[in-house]
């Protein structure tokens, strides 16, 4: 039986899981391309034609960009985006839409006119076709691996470093996050392109003597040897369908050596086995049946919850050990979570996935300089992450008012700030800086440009929604958001903005956050100091801005400054952290007892946020799911 249909036959099995309901639309467009054997079983024959056509719909909406084959760096801020109807934690996944997703009004995202379009997540059907049937953007009800998970539990699992899933699959949807449940969709084009990808995966690592040494638990005699065969499917499906596997599990994948008696090859079987995996839903989807213990709520089982730690600290899926540790009952304490979740944090996949949340949550993911600029930018900035929460664990908001950065030589020369002794190393702002913590480094500061220039409106946005947890309205349709404000109203850009700030039906809204972008503006869009206008010394900048409520600052230090004395700071980290860990947009009603008792949490640790994780990790709700309407 070819990979394709197995994957389609398991997923009819998750179907028919009612407390599942994986979405119908995946077993739909996996029927397509399949055929009828003499033998009653469907599968795909394999031809030039069929390889033709593959490479027809991977250029049809897929993302190339990069040799199967090439070898790049784990993905630090790479990323695919469901229903979600509470299946990702204790406290739901609901998922509310960002308020507004307008580039010049509330998604600070979304910035750049010159920037790349979104991707679409469906597909459009053609009038008069319903998109249910043929298995197009229809949502799904659990959540299902990013392209950046993805990526890494190949590489885990497999030791494939290749980053295929960045050649054969669209970008994920940020809500910041990528993992937004609620927006990730299920189309036809979408289950091609993970064919494609997991049949690539299977002929590369299949036959590479490296790989096979990870996953083959036995020399095979012949091509046929069905005794090894069915140690490997035992091994593999293990690992990826991350549950027991039974004899019978095992067996659906036997009929894979007919092919391997035909090329005489018993890694033929193998490709073909992995191929399946792949694409299995149980690998591609975070699927929780949990136990019934007679509450409102399930229990995960041992490989569920080891699943939920696994994606949470490490951005994929548990390897062997975790999954051992699992099997027996090393995660079933809450002290034992919290004793793994450390050794877990100790991890260098541990860091990769911090770095990734913060590149999310603060908009630096994607930066508009060179490759050696930015690689400075994220270097910098990961330094002081590694050291606030890792190397030297201090309260959190350290973050935010350290008054030293990392910097190399080249880097204090772009900031003009003094430069380190050696290659590389820690400097101290002087003391009349107005820089500090990881709002005055270049990351952070290049993240919302638009217009070819900083953007205060962008700023702003940020720092209220992502810092502050305050909802952006979006604005009124009727405005152009592509054209910049007050243009051709005056010479300097204060001037331009306080006039918009003024009109009629703008002020309202662009008063609660204009202002404090404005207190920025002595940073250009690439983090350097300025006291005016890019090429027009006539415009002086004199950087003062307003945090509406809290008072007024100048630069970055003096905004950390107010940032931390509100009070808001710490709880927004939490609830912009919880919304990561829950696969959420936004948190809804139900969350907001938890929320509050994960704040409560963070004060009693002094802010240190590596202890607080371990508290998350450890805590009832963690370890249970809420029950759905019929379970």
């Amino acid at each position: 039986m070819e990979p394709r249909s197995l994957s389609c036959r398991r997923a009819g099995n998750a179907l028919g899981l009612s407390a599942l309901a994986l979405n119908a639309a995946l077993l739909l467009a996996c029927s397509s391309g399949l055929s009828a054997s003499d033998d009653g079983k469907s599968h795909r024959e394999p031809s030039a034609d069929t390889d033709a056509g593959e490479s027809e719909a991977r250029s049809d909406g897929t993302a190339a960009n990069e040799s199967p084959g090439s070898k790049t760096p784990r993905p630090v801020n790479g990323s695919t985006s469901q229903d979600a109807t509470d299946t990702d934690g204790a406290l739901g996944q609901g998922g509310a839409a960002d308020p507004g997703n307008d580039p010049d009004s509330t998604d600070p995202d979304s910035t750049d006119p010159d920037a790349p379009d979104s991707p679409q997540t469906g597909v459009n059907a053609a009038p008069g076709v319903d998109p249910v049937a043929l298995g197009m953007g229809v949502r799904a009800v659990v959540p299902r691996l990013t392209r950046t998970e993805l990526s890494n539990a190949l590489e885990d699992l497999l030791g494939d470093t290749s980053n295929a899933p960045t050649t054969f699959l669209a970008e994920d949807e940020y809500s910041p996050y990528d993992n937004d449940s609620a927006r990730q969709t299920v189309s036809s084009s979408l289950v091609d392109s993970l064919q494609l990808l997991a049949e690539d995966v299977g002929a590369r690592l299949a036959h590479d003597d490296a790989a096979q040494t990870r996953f083959m638990p036995c020399e095979p005699s012949g091509a046929t040897d069905a005794d090894c065969f069915a140690q490997v499917t035992q091994k593999l499906a293990r690992l990826f369908l991350r549950r027991p596997i039974s004899d019978e599990d095992v067996s659906a994948y036997a009929s894979l050596l007919d092919y391997a008696e035909e090329k005489q090859d018993f890694y033929t079987a193998v490709e073909l086995l992995l191929s399946a995996l792949i694409q299995d839903p149980e690998f591609l989807y975070r699927i929780e049946r949990g136990t019934d213990d007679g509450s409102a709520t399930l229990t995960l089982t041992a490989e569920e919850l080891a699943t939920r730690m696994s994606i949470l600290l490490w951005g994929s899926v548990p390897d062997q050990n975790l999954l051992e540790l699992a099997d027996n009952g090393g995660l079933s304490q809450a002290s034992d979570r919290q004793a793994t979740a450390q050794q877990m944090f100790a991890d260098d996949r541990a860091k990769q996935q911090l770095y990734r949340f913060h590149a999310m949550w603060l908009g630096y993911r994607t930066l508009p300089h060179d490759a050696t600029l930015n690689a400075e930018f994220q270097s910098e900035t990961e330094h002081l992450i590694e050291r606030v929460v890792f190397s030297e664990p201090s309260n959190y908001l350290d973050l935010f008012q350290s008054a030293e950065t990392y910097l190399t030589p080249s880097l204090a020369q772009h900031y003009g700030l003094p430069a380190p002794s050696g290659d590389a190393g820690w400097v101290s702002y002087p003391e009349d800086s107005e820089r500090a913590g990881i709002l005055g480094q270049g990351s952070v500061l290049s993240a919302f440009a638009k217009f070819q220039d900083t953007s205060p409106t962008q700023r702003g946005i940020l720092v209220r929604t992502r810092l502050l947890c305050l909802p952006v309205a979006p604005p009124p349709p009727t405005v152009n958001v592509d054209k910049a404000p007050g243009e051709n109203t005056a010479d300097c850009k204060v001037e331009r903005y306080r006039a918009h700030r003024e009109q009629s039906g703008c002020s309202d809204c662009h008063n609660q956050f204009e202002p404090i972008g404005m207190g920025l503006e002595r940073y250009d869009r690439a983090g350097v100091y300025r006291e005016h206008d890019d090429g027009k010394p006539d415009c002086a900048i004199d950087g003062k801005g307003t945090l509406p409520a809290y008072g007024d600052f100048t630069g970055p230090k003096e905004l950390a400054a107010l940032l931390v004395g509100s009070g808001t700071l710490d709880d927004c980290v939490v609830r912009q952290y919880l919304q990561f860990a829950l696969s959420k947009t936004q948190l809804d009603d139900g969350d907001e007892v938890y929320a509050q008792s994960m704040i409560d949490d963070l004060a009693t640790r002094d802010g240190h946020f590596d202890q607080w994780v371990y508290d998350l990790v450890a805590s009832d709700a963690f370890a249970k799911r809420v029950r759905q309407e019929g379970q």
